[in-house]
């Protein structure tokens, strides 16, 4: 009848990495009495299951839940420079063979730190979009941290020739009230905000003898 959710449909499409062909599944509800059922068919494998009543969630997702929360992504085996920048200092990390080092003061860094901080990056995900605040109060304006991984694209060619390519990176603003940081993903205009791990992990390869900012 009016009102009722008798025969109302949620749809979720599957799409598996690599290609695979995609899945679409939809879920019919309907009201028996005082029961409500949930009726499930997975395309193009069709037949129809009666399914549990808790993906009752369907029918009440937001498009925002459905949103990729990560940063990008970040293969290890295909990055050899990332770009570390915290409270004006940079350090530069080029792949070495199985090392790495520091461009900047020879300083090498042991792949099991470097595997880390990919690891952290690839893991972070979004706490929240849509922020209604400003450049200027997220401190995204001038961000205070970034990492940014890149590849270059040739290792015949001088790299003023064959240059970097972008794989994916991060810029940081200010902490916000609640313990989250403001931060926007590299290629994005879209301010989010992320727990602090990342920022933490990208402190720690900065040595303290580079943590202030050099004499004038």
């Amino acid at each position: 009848g009016a009102g009722s959710p008798a025969g109302t449909t949620a749809g979720l499409s599957l799409t598996p990495r690599g290609g695979a062909e995609a899945l679409d599944l939809q879920v019919v509800r309907e009201q028996s009495g005082d029961r409500e059922i949930f009726t499930a068919v997975l395309q193009p494998r069709g037949g129809a299951l009666e399914v549990d009543p808790s993906v009752r969630r369907l029918f009440e997702v937001s498009p925002e839940d459905l949103r990729d929360r990560s940063l990008g992504w970040v293969d290890a085996d295909t990055v050899d420079r990332i770009r570390l920048e915290a409270d004006g200092q940079t350090v530069t990390l080029r792949r070495s063979g199985e090392n790495w080092v520091a461009e900047e003061d020879g300083r090498k860094v042991a792949p099991a730190e470097i595997s880390a901080l990919i690891t952290t990056f690839n893991e972070t995900r979004v706490s929240s979009f849509r922020t209604a605040a400003s450049p200027a109060e997220t401190g995204l304006d001038q961000p205070s941290r970034r990492i940014s991984f890149s590849a270059w694209l040739s290792e015949n060619t001088p790299e003023e020739a064959a240059g970097g390519y972008a794989i994916a990176g991060v810029d940081f603003g200010v902490m916000t009230a609640e313990g989250r940081v403001y931060a926007r993903a590299q290629g994005s205009d879209e301010t989010v905000t992320i727990t602090p791990e990342l920022g933490e992990a990208l402190r720690k390869l900065i040595p303290p003898d580079q943590a202030a900012p050099p004499a004038p």
